[in-house]
């Protein structure tokens, strides 16, 4: 509740309280007594913890404290409010009693101060109430002493001359003003000379919180219009709009600068205001601040931040895109108007330093950061060479333009490649022969058929132990279907390692250190006789990797993305391009016992319904309590829809039950019309939005899948009479793919390496 709303809102309560205390000091001299009512009436804003407007219903608890900060409330209630969809809402305090505000409240003279709290939340900052309330007081003109005036006698009138009575008589009268002089409506009057009024240069228009007073202008335009200038000899003062607290700071009051521009094309006059104000920097913290801001907003729209700022330490943040004048010989002392300028070499410069006035200074590159043509260079870092040549005659490698070639005219080699342990020596992509290799020796890179294949081989004896082959495919009924086979006999081997070490990105756009496609099978396929037969891991330090990543980029919703399945056994589970996981088996959490030694299952609670759940605790006040339901919970289910909410009172109670239900909240009251003030906890379960509808869903389709051995067909599956070995289902899906057993690779084949 912001200060200058309620100190506005007591002061239209002032109007009626002050007319009712009038009345009834009138009607204290009539035969028929005049009460006052004991009720003030308020209006106020619903709003969250995060300053949200609250509609509907809402529980609001109002206080009246003796002290600003600290202390036990003085009187208290609270009450239902009817909120409308700003928030708004209008009550009048004392409703819930018979005998509304107690007047002793009001009656020391001391201040009193109004808290409000609104859903059993963060009681709002204290406001002071001034003297709108004390009114109530006005009661007491209804009695003297407390007593009606008919418990008291009058006294006889004294017995006196006719000429005392008639001097009496005179002296009550009191003495008659002698004024003259004419006046204009609305005009505040001016004492022409000691007995003649006349209008002043001040115009006053409405009343109240409405009036508007004009200088030298009778159509004020806000509360002072002044026309002409004006001096203020003293200190002129925009405070805060109000007092901050730990959640949010509070900026100044604003000062404008209005201007008048003629626009063509809407053919009227517009307003270009230019807004000053001071705001709050670093809230909440040990080092708060502020800045002096600078807003602006064409016609009538609200002013916004331009991003041109000054901070407490007289520091200017200029807009984005702020540029300075430069001369034709580059920016000067005299476009920045200082006596001096500093240089600062940049990364990859040396030199530069303190410039004075007409002086010069010297940029120089640094030689151990840039590499120099006619000259040797050391990169100790990644580099790239990024060209972009075209051969529009290209036949073949050595008749295309290189986009990088290297000569050496002398006896030493052409490139020399060196890395660390397990590291890659060169890396090359290509669109077509990823290299080509001339020599006159046997070396390790052969050109293969139809393109580029890299063949290593152990030139120790005659043995095949390629740790990779590259195959490029020709013709799938003369040539094996495996991109790369990888095979190792050593107990810690691989047979195939990729590693890749580039950026991180998503989906197929990321780099891969192996890639396995098919158009027909089995991309990649990993299987051992006694152990695992995939394995994923990483060393991600971002936090934000996978050591596994599986994707199906088909567009319905219920297809398989990830399937794990025991063959034997035939429990299985999938994960679904929606996002679903079903399991033929149970869902459950394994947890600690016994410190530690032992492990138990915990098993997850399953519904045919697609449930959410969410609880907490809440505390009736007056026998009733009104429960927001947590916004983000409340986002992830379909609360328009029916919800259940179970209470469990914390103490002796006539019982609980839910008054009312709303897509935000609902009120939990106490049976029988009781007015405890007890805790209680509560459940809530509510349908998960976008699964309102599910129940009981057949996936019986879905399981289907699971009849079939991985990479064989049904006709395949059904002539297996037992479950096969994984040896037994990996020679079986070698022969499938036309792969020679391994006993068949012990000997290179004769040939070039594309024919093997």
């Amino acid at each position: 509740m912001k200060v200058a709303k309620i100190l506005l809102l007591l002061c239209y309560s002032q109007v009626f309280l002050l007319a009712a205390a009038l009345n009834a000091q009138q009607a204290a001299t009539s035969s028929t007594p005049a009460v006052v009512p004991q009720l003030v009436n308020f209006s106020g804003k619903a709003t969250d913890v995060q300053g949200k407007p609250i509609a509907g219903i809402a529980g609001i608890t109002f206080s009246i404290y003796k002290d600003q900060h600290e202390g036990a409330p003085l009187w208290m209630e609270t009450q239902n409010v009817q909120a409308d969809a700003k928030g708004n809402y209008t009550v009048q305090l004392g409703a819930t009693s018979s005998t509304g505000l107690p007047l002793d409240v009001f009656t020391s003279g001391e201040a009193r101060w109004l808290a409000v709290r609104v859903n059993n939340g963060e009681e709002q900052p204290r406001v002071l109430l001034l003297s709108v309330p004390y009114a109530l007081k006005a009661a007491d003109a209804e009695t003297i002493g407390g007593l009606p005036p008919s418990a008291f006698v009058l006294a006889a009138p004294s017995v006196g001359t006719s000429s005392m009575t008639s001097n009496s008589a005179t002296d009550s009268a009191g003495p008659s003003p002698s004024f003259s002089g004419t006046g204009t409506t609305d005009y505040i009057p001016l004492w022409t000379n000691s007995s003649t009024l006349g209008n002043s240069v001040l115009f006053q228009s409405g009343s109240g919180t409405t009036a508007k007073v004009g200088i030298n202008t009778a159509t004020p335009a806000s509360t002072l219009d002044i026309k002409g200038s004006g001096t203020v000899r003293g200190l002129l003062s925009l405070p805060a709009l109000g007092a901050a607290t730990s959640t949010a700071g509070q900026n100044s009051q604003p000062f404008d600068f209005t201007a008048s521009v003629y626009n063509s094309s809407s053919k009227g006059a517009v307003n270009q205001i230019f807004q000053w104000q001071a705001e709050p920097t670093g809230n909440d913290t040990a080092s708060p601040s502020g800045s002096l801001n600078l807003l602006f907003t064409s016609g009538t729209g609200k002013p916004a931040e331009t991003g041109f700022h000054i901070t407490s330490n007289g520091r200017i943040t200029f807009a984005s895109g702020q540029t300075f004048p430069i001369a034709a010989g580059g920016v000067t002392n005299t476009e920045l108007q200082h006596s001096s300028l500093t240089v600062s070499a940049g990364t990859d410069l040396t030199g530069g330093g303190l410039v004075a006035l007409g002086g010069t200074t010297t940029l120089n590159l640094d030689t151990t950061k840039v590499p120099q043509l006619a000259a040797a260079n050391v990169f100790t870092n990644q580099n790239t060479i990024q060209v972009n040549t075209s051969d529009t005659n290209c036949n073949g490698p050595t008749d295309c333009n290189p986009g990088l070639s290297v000569i050496n005219a002398g006896s030493g080699n052409g490139i020399a490649v060196t890395t660390g342990n397990q590291s890659t020596g060169l890396t090359i992509n290509s669109g077509s022969g990823g290299v080509y290799v001339t020599s006159g020796f046997d070396g390790g890179v052969f050109e293969g058929d139809g393109g580029g294949g890299i063949y290593g081989d152990e030139q120790v004896d005659e043995d095949f132990l390629a740790g990779v082959n590259g195959y490029q495919i020709a013709s799938p009924a003369t040539h094996a279907t495996i991109g790369v086979w990888g095979s190792s006999a050593s107990p810690n081997g691989f047979g195939v390692y990729g590693n890749q070490v580039l950026g991180n990105l998503s989906g197929f756009q990321r780099p891969a250190g192996i890639w396995g496609d098919s158009s027909a099978s089995a991309g990649i396929v990993g299987t051992s006789d006694s152990d695992d037969a995939v394995v994923g891991l990483t060393a991600d330090t971002n936090h934000n990797q996978r050591a596994g990543f599986f994707d199906n980029t088909s567009s319905e919703a219920g297809d398989v993305v990830l399937q794990a399945e025991g063959f034997t056994v035939g429990g299985l589970c999938m994960i679904t391009t929606g996002g679903d996981l079903y399991c033929s088996g149970s869902k459950s959490a394994v947890v600690p016992v016994a410190g530690g030694s032992r492990k138990v299952a915990l098993y997850a609670v399953e519904s045919p319904d697609n449930w959410f759940e969410d609880a907490g605790s809440g505390q009736l006040s007056s026998g009733m309590s009104v429960v927001d339901l947590e916004s983000t919970f409340a986002e992830t289910v379909n609360t328009n829809l029916d919800y259940r909410v179970f209470l469990t009172p914390n103490g002796d109670c006539k019982g609980l039950y839910v008054a009312q239900k709303s897509p935000t909240s609902f009120i939990v009251r106490e049976l029988g019309g009781g007015t405890s003030n007890i805790a209680f906890d509560y459940r809530i379960m509510a349908k998960r939005k976008g699964y309102e509808n599910v129940h009981l869903e057949d996936k019986t389709a879905a399981f289907h899948i699971s009849e079939t051995p991985a990479g064989l067909t049904k006709a395949q599956a059904h002539l297996v009479k037992t479950p096969p070995t994984p040896q037994q289902v990996r020679e079986r899906l070698l022969k499938k793919m036309g792969v020679r057993p391994v006993a068949e690779l012990s000997k290179p084949a004769t040939g070039p390496v594309g024919k093997r």
